[in-house]
């Protein structure tokens, strides 16, 4: 199918129905997103990978809607990327992924930028096309740990000691996985599951139904993972000033982000924006393997 060269960045930087990656504060590597509609020919298509880096084979996530609303489950899309609406690289289908996050589902591939700045994305559905421009940086343009790095033994707040952060979950009710500090997790070396989410101030809604995803996975996988949950904010007052020891550590001005670290501490993947449960699983399947 030919390009619609109509398609344009302000038509289709995303729809304001909560599906974009939402960002604790201003900085790199997160998608602003305007109220636009797209013609009822076309999609809206939404970066939900918050940050996409140049030269690494990545995960990158897209949602994409019609008429506002989030295509019916198991529609297929196909997803071309390029550096331009001309310069599109071919076509190829992409994983949906809805499952226990069906207010939120997604678009799934892996995608290698060789160079920094402005791509696109054009997905393709039924006769209907939309596009979205990225933003990709250069790994040593940003602070936030990557896959390959080390994680970063910050203490973070417990049951024990909330070190100051009131509440120190804002699930409700509030989740289990606060009972280890980071660092502390960190020093059991067995692979660690650490999201960092806030479910009651989350600008992209998303960061609910991950913990809700996450926590299935438990049960399954708690005898040689260790879950941990940061919350973004020290008090329910979202402001940058405001962030968390754990988000400063990190560097973080989006969530949520769902690090998996080896025992040793090395980062081995990195899911940001939403993550359903066959994805969860998969990710930590692999993590333990």
């Amino acid at each position: 199918m030919p390009v619609d060269t109509r398609l344009t960045r302000r038509s289709f930087l995303a729809a304001g129905v909560g599906l974009t990656v939402g960002a604790a504060c201003g900085g790199s590597g997160k998608k602003r997103a305007s109220s636009t509609t797209a013609p009822p020919d076309q999609l809206e298509v939404i970066q939900a990978s918050a940050q996409l880096i140049a030269g690494a084979d990545q995960r990158v996530s897209i949602a994409v809607l019609e008429n506002s609303e989030p295509l019916a489950a198991g529609t297929p899309v196909s997803l071309a990327f390029g550096r331009s609406l001309t310069q599109l690289a071919p076509a190829r289908p992409a994983e949906p992924h809805a499952d226990g996050i069906t207010t939120k589902p997604y678009y799934l591939t892996r995608q290698h930028f060789d160079v920094a700045g402005q791509w696109w994305v054009v997905a393709s559905t039924g006769g209907k096309q939309g596009a979205t421009q990225l933003d990709v940086i250069n790994a040593a343009d940003t602070q936030v740990p990557l896959p390959g790095q080390r994680m970063v033994p910050v203490a973070t707040p417990t049951v024990a000691d909330h070190r100051g952060v009131e509440p120190i979950c804002t699930r409700q009710p509030v989740c289990p996985l606060h009972e280890v500090s980071l660092d502390a997790a960190l020093n059991e070396h067995r692979p660690v599951a650490v999201l960092f989410a806030t479910p009651a101030l989350c600008e992209s809604r998303t960061c609910g139904p991950d913990l809700d995803v996450l926590l299935t996975q438990v049960p399954a996988f708690q005898d040689k993972v260790r879950f941990v949950h940061v919350e973004v904010y020290r008090s329910l007052q979202a402001s940058e000033a405001n962030l968390t020891d754990g988000m400063r550590a990190y560097h973080l001005d989006f969530e949520p982000v769902l690090y998996l670290a080896a025992p040793d501490g090395t980062i081995k993947d990195r899911l940001d924006g939403p993550f359903d449960i066959e994805e969860a699983k998969a990710s930590l399947t692999k993590l333990m393997g």
